[in-house]
């Protein structure tokens, strides 16, 4: 709406170079135009309010500008109403009023963001995050009672704790295999498949309760399962 009370300043200024009338109105239903020219500040559309403010500053005759609450009952802003929405249909654009500041840094943070998930999407290494957070652009916090809690839960979605698989990988555990029941310590193993530990079916009971899926990345994603892992382990993991 701006844009078409920019384009109602700029045949004012027409006007004057072929009348001599130096008293105008511009009828409009947006009171948020009005109060920014009046204000001279803009939140969402600066660099439009600029322009308009340096047109009124190019224009010699007096501008009145009206505010007309509704379109209902007056046939010319019905009319008016009914091309604004004809205009919106259009594929093509008549008169580009430009991108203000915010929308060129969404839009080029969009563009990274896109860049950013392609890469992750393809990466060959770290799959087990990726399972635990595939959406790059996500900022969900998960908050902790103790720091002890969230130090667990940051090395159990990272993958990268004192559970035997992942020693055997750095050779500080000579099989990487559960001491309970012989088969290979991963994490998945330890907080879902492990018979023998009693850390699986807690984690399952708590998952029930909750009615939270029993999977590992639908465990990592939850603040109060990891809290109650922490709390339930005796290893320092």
């Amino acid at each position: 709406m701006a844009a078409i009370n920019k384009t109602a300043l700029e045949n004012v200024r027409q006007l004057e170079q072929t009348t001599t009338h130096r008293r105008h109105a511009i009828f409009t239903d947006s009171l948020t135009t009005i109060d920014n020219l009046a204000s001279s500040r803009s939140h969402s559309r600066p660099n439009l309010l600029s322009d308009m403010i340096d047109l009124l500053h190019s224009i010699n005759s007096q501008i009145t500008v009206v505010w007309i609450p509704s379109h209902i009952g007056i046939t010319d802003n019905e009319r008016a109403d009914q091309l604004a929405h004809m205009g919106c249909k259009r594929q093509h654009i008549d008169i580009h009023v430009g991108l203000e500041l915010q929308e060129l840094y969404g839009r080029v943070a969009t563009y990274i963001n896109q860049l950013w998930q392609q890469a992750w999407n393809n990466e060959t290494t770290r799959r087990h995050f990726y399972n635990v957070q595939p959406d790059v652009a996500s900022r969900d916090r998960i908050l902790f009672e103790t720091r002890s809690a969230e130090v667990l839960a940051h090395r159990l979605r990272l993958g990268k704790c004192r559970l035997n698989s992942y020693l055997h990988k750095i050779a500080l555990h000579d099989t990487g295999t559960c001491d309970s029941c012989g088969q290979a310590e991963t994490i998945e193993h330890y907080l879902i498949n492990c018979s023998g530990n009693g850390i699986a079916v807690a984690v399952k009971n708590i998952c029930d309760q909750r009615k939270i899926s029993f999977t590992l990345p639908s465990i990592l994603r939850q603040g109060a399962v990891l809290g109650a892992i922490s709390r339930l382990t005796h290893r320092q993991l």
